[in-house]
């Protein structure tokens, strides 16, 4: 295993009011000198990161709710247009249709995907699959600094066990847990 392996990564983020900029040691790491302060300051985290995971899926999902409206806009403009067409009007519908080509369903097609309103739902829809793309990222970002922080509690409690049974038993592991007057914690047990 390789003993330099850098556990330092940036992280900048700002999703609803939960502001963060760090590098994810700062998340992460354990101070064993300072267990308790450690284990006391676990909490706090993870019910930050839970608020900001929760906030970073729900603007996931407002976002998926605003593309799905802009697609459903998308089709509205359209049809308008379509029918303006068919019914010998420009495509915005703002004056009579002065194209000299016969009306197909292939020139119909391609007056309908041309015309402004259209293009303008199509610009937005792409602009929110971007934003939804970086949403997602954030979010998952988010998540995975969650499942660290899951492995961390998991670490502090065994490191704080592992520390106990070392004061139990005077730093021996093969020795048997003592109550602090020299006798052996299950001697009554066998008696």
């Amino acid at each position: 295993m390789r003993d330099d392996i850098k556990l330092s990564a940036p992280i900048k983020f700002d999703v609803g009011g939960f502001k963060w900029e760090g590098d994810v040691s700062t998340v992460t790491h354990i101070n064993a000198d300072k267990m308790e302060d450690e284990m006391s300051r676990q909490p706090g985290l993870v019910s930050w990161f839970s608020l900001a995971e929760v906030e970073a899926f729900e603007r996931v999902e407002r976002l998926r709710n605003k593309l799905a409206a802009a697609k459903d806009a998308r089709e509205l403009a359209a049809a308008k247009a379509e029918l303006n067409i068919r019914e010998g009007k420009n495509a915005e519908g703002t004056g009579p249709n002065e194209c000299a080509v016969k009306i197909t369903e292939g020139s119909v097609a391609a007056m309908v995907t041309s015309c402004a309103p259209y293009q303008k739902e199509v610009s937005k829809i792409s602009q929110l699959r971007d934003e939804l793309a970086d949403a997602l990222h954030l979010a998952n970002k988010i998540s995975k600094i969650m499942l660290a922080l899951e492995h961390k509690k998991d670490m502090l409690v065994q490191m704080s066990a592992n520390r106990r049974r070392e004061v139990l038993t005077g730093g021996y592991a093969d020795q048997e847990p003592f109550d602090g007057s020299g006798r052996p914690l299950n001697a009554d047990k066998d008696e």
